[in-house]
């Protein structure tokens, strides 16, 4: 993404927003109706169990189209959606946008937690546990701009898969699709780990061979920095790759030309994500957030461009090392 936001993808943010807000983590009003009956794969986490989770997270930390998060002690990865063509993170990890069928948004969420689960929709969410080869959904009465909606937690392992789905109609197409893909996914990931014994290094020529199918893109051959405008002044786009060689997480800080900090500590935080790491040196991994220039000094003037230092850091158990930095005319954030 490079340039201003275009007003679809505008859209697509708002509408993201109001969802996001109002479908997950608010008791449901709304009346319900049971789906079909639904079918989930005994094997839908493959070979991964609580025991396996540092080799599943090292995965998920590797492919572009999972990004690893964590909030209040829950890890958990969001599986990114294409928007556009293009797979792209999103703050809260919704993806909508409208359909010719209907007057809905079709709006999704994927999100695959360890420990427990992340979110409970309380009266909307159906719970299931592996083995559960056959699950009535329960699917919530369109409202508003919101459609057909539903929330599924499948246990499973010590493993724990969300799919949010609201969509002009009440079939859950895309619930039924993600089951199945994640299975897939899983399955084949945990069977390669398994016979090539790699959990320290996820990338290699074997291993692309067989798992190109799930990842989105194709692989970084070089470090990078780019920070691009979002959609108003003082919110910005990173995008970033590189490889920290261990185990751990991501963040940005921000300074203005005199080196004053303008990045606040819940700043830095809502900017950490977990990233890939191998020991090849031929390896680059990606990370990407949206951030927002907004806790500056009263000596950065509103509405007039200044320079910025932007810094990408990595923190692997406590240890901290700046990974990138580039300059970048910015402007505060405004309400």
């Amino acid at each position: 993404m490079s340039g201003k936001m275009q007003p679809k993808a505008l859209f697509t943010l708002l509408l993201v927003t109001f969802l996001s807000a109002s479908c997950i983590g608010q008791r449901n009003t709304r009346l319900l109706r049971e789906s079909a009956p639904l079918n989930i794969p005994d094997e839908l986490f493959g070979s991964f169990d609580a025991g396996k989770s540092e080799e599943l997270l090292q995965y998920l930390c590797c492919n572009p189209r999972w990004e690893v998060r964590e909030e209040d002690g829950i890890r958990f990865a969001i599986r990114q959606e294409s928007l556009a063509g293009k797979f792209e993170t999103t703050r809260d990890g919704f993806y909508s946008e409208m359909t010719s069928s209907g007057n809905y948004a079709t709006t999704t969420q994927v999100i695959l937690s360890f420990e427990r689960p992340l979110q409970d929709a309380e009266s909307m969410t159906t719970k299931a546990k592996l083995p559960a080869t056959c699950k009535r959904l329960l699917i919530a009465e369109p409202d508003g701009i919101t459609g057909y909606s539903s929330h599924l937690v499948v246990e499973g392992n010590g493993l724990f898969l969300q799919i949010f789905e609201s969509s002009p109609e009440a079939r859950r197409q895309f619930t039924i699709l993600a089951l199945e893909e994640i299975a897939r996914e899983l399955t084949t990931v945990g069977t390669y780990i398994e016979k090539f014994s790699v959990p320290t290094s996820i990338h290699t020529v074997q291993n692309k061979q067989v798992l190109d199918a799930f990842y989105p893109k194709a692989a970084s051959t070089r470090k990078s920095l780019e920070v691009t405008d979002g959609f108003q002044s003082g919110i910005y786009f990173l995008s970033s790759s590189f490889n920290p060689r261990r185990p751990g997480f991501a963040f940005v800080r921000v300074f203005d030309d005199s080196g004053n900090r303008l990045s606040s500590d819940s700043f830095e935080l809502a900017s950490k994500r977990f990233v890939g790491w191998s020991d090849s040196d031929s390896d680059y991994f990606e990370y990407a957030v949206e951030f927002m220039v907004g806790f500056s000094p009263n000596t950065v003037p509103r509405n007039k461009p200044f320079t910025a230092r932007i810094e990408v850091w990595h923190n692997s158990n406590g240890s901290e090392k700046m990974a990138l930095t580039t300059t970048q005319t910015v402007e505060r954030w405004q309400r």
